[in-house]
């Protein structure tokens, strides 16, 4: 017999916290969970739509026979407090989480996607967010391979909303800002060509002609160490077109 649960919450809407760890408010207390009640609130709020109790199960306890992890499943929900329990709905085999429940996750990628669109207002402020969320990570301590995979897929989105902010700040020529959220990005992926051209071209609209060759000599010697490659003729010919450096 599967579990009966709760079709809703009864209190203040929860807020739930998955950057840089797992907290759950409701109200103005924090509600402590086990640690499966944590896995279990915390992958129906990383879904983007109902996921069914046999795939919740395998996600969570994937070593367990299917029938030892729907028992799981049924223990974790059953032994949340009420506030948690009230966060799953059911429809059917398909469990999710309550609508009324804020994710810090979705607030953030949403975010993203405003910032990736050229006509979002610009907002220096929210470029400082998406770096705080990428130094934090995504349930940093967590090595579950489903948070791997989201963890990866947060990261990725972070570092093109800042790439778009970057670029964008340079074309209006917001140098300071450019550098700053461009250096950002190559700081959170010291290999990402991209982020290291914008900072280049950043550094050269400011005349800055050996911060720029600094930031090439760095990204370079990165490369050759990690990858055994050199930068791509992009990068190689937008540093020496401007900056009329010799390249090794």
């Amino acid at each position: 017999m599967e579990v009966a649960v709760m079709s809703g919450l009864s209190s203040a809407s929860p807020s739930l916290c998955l950057l840089g760890g797992f907290s759950l408010i409701v109200g103005d207390r924090s509600v402590a969970l086990g640690s499966s009640g944590r896995r279990v609130l915390a992958y129906l709020a990383l879904s983007d739509k109902p996921v069914t109790r046999s795939r919740l199960a395998r996600s969570l306890w994937p070593e367990q026979a299917d029938d030892r992890a729907r028992a799981n499943l049924r223990s974790a929900i059953w032994r949340m407090p009420s506030e948690g329990r009230g966060m799953v709905l059911e429809d059917g085999t398909f469990l999710s989480l309550d609508a009324a429940t804020t994710i810090d996750v979705n607030e953030l990628v949403a975010q993203c996607y405003s910032l990736l669109e050229s006509t979002s207002q610009l907002n220096w402020q929210s470029a400082r967010r998406l770096q705080e969320g990428l130094i934090v990570g995504l349930l940093p301590d967590w090595e579950d391979e489903w948070v791997l995979v989201e963890r990866e897929r947060l990261r990725q989105l972070h570092l093109h909303a800042l790439e778009a902010v970057a670029a964008r700040l340079l074309s209006v020529g917001k140098i300071a800002e450019a550098v700053h959220a461009s250096a950002a990005a190559l700081s959170a992926e010291p290999l990402r060509e991209s982020a290291a051209r914008l900072l280049v071209s950043a550094h050269l609209a400011a005349g800055n002609t050996a911060e720029a060759r600094r930031v090439y000599e760095r990204y370079r010697s990165d490369l050759v160490r990690e990858l055994g490659i050199q930068p791509s003729g992009r990068l190689r010919e937008l540093v020496g077109a401007k900056a009329s450096l010799t390249l090794s």
